[in-house]
């Protein structure tokens, strides 16, 4: 990558089969590859070049390609750069935001967080998150891993991916609430990228509380646990059952009984 005046302009080489001058004219068409074997070889529909050319004009930029068969190609587009002004946050904006996230941390800190999620990625993000507001959590990569964590462990909060392999989380949901003596109560949170209000309404009936949208913003996960886990000083008989504790007030990536 480079800058160019008043562009940026990016350049990706490969040192592959290359095309022939014929073939370069035509590769930014839709529908086209550069042989018509290059289909069957190696798959394609002949459209990925044709919308990078779009996306790029669309921002004033340029797209092109040299080659050479049997040597390689080198693709590369620029775009212009725009100035920006950043918004402006003012000292009070800040001491508020700064203010609720301490809040936040500070009513969930030396919780009991079961996170129960396939990707690694995923697993850090969730584990980075919670270890910064005071929770070490514990994490299972799929559903039967999660129930059999359940039946042995007592959590306040269940985080819950939906698509795992084996047991799903809808699955583990429905075992946990019916066989999972020790966290029957506990409220489970799905962890979701399809969160239609169709689809949350599924959760939901399913046996959660609530639905966390990926990908979903520390603050956002800090508003769900201090909603469903009371401040840690103030654990006993005051609060006896999920009916007591107040749902999340409409934040849109929170889908809950009393927002479908």
């Amino acid at each position: 990558m480079s800058r160019h005046d008043d562009a940026i302009r990016v350049d990706v080489t490969d040192h592959g089969i290359g095309m022939t001058e014929s073939a370069r004219q035509r590769v930014f068409r839709k529908f086209e590859q550069a042989t018509s074997s290059t289909n069957r070889k190696y798959g394609g529909t002949g459209l990925g070049l044709a919308i990078s050319k779009e996306l790029v004009e669309l921002q004033g930029g340029e797209i092109d390609v040299t080659s050479t068969p049997g040597k390689g190609s080198t693709f590369w587009f620029t775009v212009p750069i725009v100035l920006a002004e950043a918004p402006e946050q003012t000292d009070t904006r800040l001491e508020h935001q700064h203010a609720e996230e301490a809040h936040s941390s500070a009513n969930v800190e030396g919780a009991q967080v079961l996170i129960a999620e396939d990707n690694r990625t995923n697993q850090i993000i969730a584990e980075r998150f919670l270890q910064s507001m005071g929770i070490e959590p514990v994490t299972v990569k799929n559903g039967l891993s999660a129930v059999q964590r359940c039946e042995d462990s007592k959590f306040d909060v269940i985080l819950m991916d939906i698509q795992m392999p084996g047991m799903d989380g809808l699955e583990a949901c429905a075992i946990i609430k019916t066989h999972g003596a020790l966290n029957a109560d506990t409220p489970i949170v799905a962890l979701s990228a399809n969160i239609l209000p169709e689809q949350t309404a599924g959760y939901i009936r399913a046996g959660m509380i609530a639905c966390l949208g990926k990908p979903f913003r520390k603050q956002e996960l800090a508003d769900v646990l201090s909603n469903l886990i009371p401040p840690r000083a103030e654990l006993s008989e005051n609060v006896q059952s999920l009916d007591e504790i107040t749902p999340v007030a409409n934040p849109p990536i929170l889908s809950s009984p009393n927002s479908l």
